[in-house]
């Protein structure tokens, strides 16, 4: 069991490291659309050749999911977009924190369109997501009120992407409540990543974006460093799923990768960036952190 919960911690560190590339593309004034359009189409080829059988792949069973799941990575990138545009407007661990307790809308989806009825404790956990979430944003709020210089737009960034990664998720989870339904031919995972690269061709191509696109090589370079990490993160969040099932917990893991990957980068804005810490912020962080395991029990 300690080893499962060590792997989904160490999944978790890997996706900070998204959240650390977006940062400093945000911090340096570097071209994002550079950096995903390389992460999503090289995560589309990879994983479509480490997951995809070929039995079953031209289905009945393909084309329902394709018709969730890449609308559902068109709104992922969209996130990632809004949390740039967050991130350049105002304080990095804030906005992160707010965007990312997403976790708590597959939740509430799950409650009103499925018809789970979840005890106490998990309304708890949904309710301490939700409070942490103002928690974060009060200090900076306050902070504006009283005077302090800083762009506006950044709240309604760091909100619409925590809507726009919780759609998304929320869409994710939908094929989980089919009967009897099997994806046999591999095809989630690519189908999410084939959403998000049609976002970024798209965009790319845009010509307000396409006259001003510069194709940098690390940035290219760090777009397939980063998708071949996140592709080897989800076989290790699999891998101690399947031990935390053993030992009865298996419904924590994703929470616990989350909120590894929330704790790595709140520790990179305070002592890499060194951006103000917050008393409020840090208590957000921790009742972000309570919710998203009492959600998973």
């Amino acid at each position: 069991m300690l080893a499962g919960i060590g792997l989904a911690v160490f999944a978790g560190g890997i996706w900070t490291l998204t959240g650390v590339v977006n940062s400093c593309c945000a911090r340096f004034k570097l071209d994002l659309v550079t950096y995903l359009l390389a992460n999503t189409l090289f995560s589309l080829l990879l994983t479509s050749l480490l997951f995809i059988h070929p039995d079953g792949l031209l289905s009945r069973n393909t084309a329902l999911l394709a018709g969730v799941l890449i609308p559902a990575g068109v709104l992922n990138t969209s996130g990632a977009l809004a949390l740039q545009k967050g991130l350049q407007k105002g304080h990095h661990g804030i906005v992160f924190l707010i965007a990312q307790s997403a976790l708590v809308l597959p939740f509430l989806t799950g409650v009103v369109f499925f018809g789970e009825k979840p005890g106490a404790l998990r309304w708890l956990g949904a309710f301490s997501i939700l409070a942490g979430m103002i928690f974060c944003a009060i200090p900076k709020i306050m902070a504006e009120r009283d005077g302090e210089k800083s762009e506006k737009g950044w709240l309604f960034y760091a909100v619409a992407a925590f809507f726009l990664f919780g759609i998304a998720q929320s869409m994710m989870t939908v094929p989980s409540y089919w009967k009897g339904f099997t994806d046999s031919a591999g095809v989630r995972t690519p189908l999410i990543y084939a959403g998000s690269s049609f976002l970024m061709v798209t965009t790319a191509l845009w010509p307000p974006v396409r006259k001003t696109l510069v194709f940098n090589k690390p940035l290219i370079l760090c777009g397939i460093v980063v998708a071949v990490l996140n592709t080897a993160s989800m076989g290790i969040i699999f891998a101690a799923l399947d031990l935390l099932s053993k030992g009865g917990i298996g419904a924590v893991g994703f929470p616990l990768a989350i909120s590894a990957s929330l704790v790595g980068f709140t520790l990179y804005s305070l002592f890499v960036m060194r951006e103000k810490c917050y008393a409020f912020t840090i208590l957000g962080l921790f009742m972000i952190l309570t919710g998203g395991i009492l959600i998973s029990l």
